[in-house]
């Protein structure tokens, strides 16, 4: 790591469902102390800490895109008075490790040959049920598990092998893979990990409880679906129904939710991913860890699996009664929301404070707040009826 006040720089790479949202976090309310070593993550558009557009430049192979941001980049790397300088979006674990190289050899040469990778792997069960719950949550609608495991078997997705030994040969010993698994993280604790593998050690404290994106149950999930559902139908726009029930899942829902049970996988889908996946999980733990951590995780999901699959029904979780209440709501959201589009994600990201709002974004809620005042109720509203 860095000393004498030289600058070391950071490419945190995801993957998905790995916290990547919660890291980005703390960078965002300023929640890391680590006395006199500074760390700094760069912020493309002056606000969020997520680097996205970085990312898909160099995933679409975009010459200018990607001269434009690794210019930037180098811009701030230099003006930047930190020790640790952190570049973090899950998108650059998609991207071929060589672009990243060539890009940084091109625009970063001061900081090329030092640089880090960091990325973590959630094991793949897990990793298939968050996938679910997560593209429920955004709309997709599945009626089984094996509506999603068709897909994934079809684009050859969640085989982590191939991928992350592209990254180990590309960076070699500046490339950690770290296991997703409580039970191996420091403290159990992601945020708590990722900041011990930038410090090396653990003399650091973060100042704020940072957890995002918490899980819900299925009652709150088959909630959000309906939701989802009758607003297509009420032809909202996708950028409006999106936001809006992401505020409902991100900032409403885990307010009022109580310990109801979540979704689980049962053991014909385990059985179809052990077959799927058990050999990539053996190759992932040969070449990156020192014991069979994916695999384990693997062969114990499949053991403990019950034999009944989740009930995904929307009449199992909601009655008639309820149905009818949530109609109204959403009818009444339908209404709201209309001609308002650019409100709703200044809202949401107000809310929960995902990044510093801009002066005319801040306005805009200002000069709209009864009309976000009646929708924040209403979410509030379903959202206690999802609990």
């Amino acid at each position: 790591m860095t000393t004498n006040n030289k600058k070391q720089l950071i490419w945190h790479i995801g993957d998905p469902k790995t916290g990547s949202t919660s890291i980005q976090r703390a960078f965002a309310t300023q929640s890391v102390d680590a006395g006199d070593r500074t760390v700094e993550c760069f912020r493309p558009h002056g606000t969020h800490t997520n680097s996205v557009a970085p990312a898909r430049a160099l995933k679409k192979k975009n010459p200018k895109g990607v001269a434009r941001w690794f210019r930037k980049i180098n811009d701030w790397a230099n003006e930047s008075q930190a020790n640790y300088l952190v570049v973090s979006a899950e998108t650059f674990g998609n991207v071929r490790p060589r672009l990243i190289k060539n890009a940084m050899q091109k625009y970063l040469t001061d900081y090329a040959d030092t640089a880090k990778v960091i990325s973590y792997i959630r094991p793949h069960a897990s990793r298939f049920l968050a996938a679910y719950t997560q593209r429920t949550k955004m709309g997709v609608a599945y009626d089984s598990y094996n509506d999603l495991i068709v897909g994934i078997q079809r684009q050859k997705a969640l085989f982590y092998a191939p991928r992350v030994s592209r990254w180990g040969s590309a960076f070699g010993d500046h490339y950690t893979l770290r296991p997703f698994v409580r039970s191996e993280l420091r403290e159990n604790d992601v945020v708590q990990d990722f900041f011990h593998e930038i410090f090396g050690d653990d003399s650091f404290t973060i100042k704020n409880k940072i957890e995002a994106n918490t899980g819900l149950s299925t009652h709150a999930l088959m909630g959000v679906k309906f939701f989802h559902q009758y607003l297509k139908d009420a032809d909202v726009s996708n950028k409006a129904r999106k936001t809006l029930a992401r505020c409902l899942y991100q900032y409403h829902i885990p307010k009022a939710e109580t310990s109801r049970p979540r979704p689980v996988l049962d053991k014909g889908t385990l059985e179809t991913l052990y077959e799927t996946y058990h050999e990539d999980a053996q190759a992932v733990d040969n070449k990156f860890f020192d014991h069979p951590l994916m695999f384990d995780a693997l062969e114990k999901a499949r053991a403990e699996a019950p034999e009944e699959p989740t009930d995904f029904s929307l009449n199992t979780h909601y009655s008639e009664d309820e149905q009818n209440q949530l109609k109204i709501l959403f009818r009444d959201i339908v209404k709201l929301q209309a001609g308002h589009e650019k409100l709703w994600l200044s809202y949401l990201n107000f809310t929960k404070k995902l990044i510093q709002l801009s002066e005319p974004q801040l306005s805009l809620l200002k000069d709209n707040k009864a009309t976000v005042d009646e929708m924040d109720g209403l979410l509030a509203e379903v959202a206690s009826i999802f609990q």
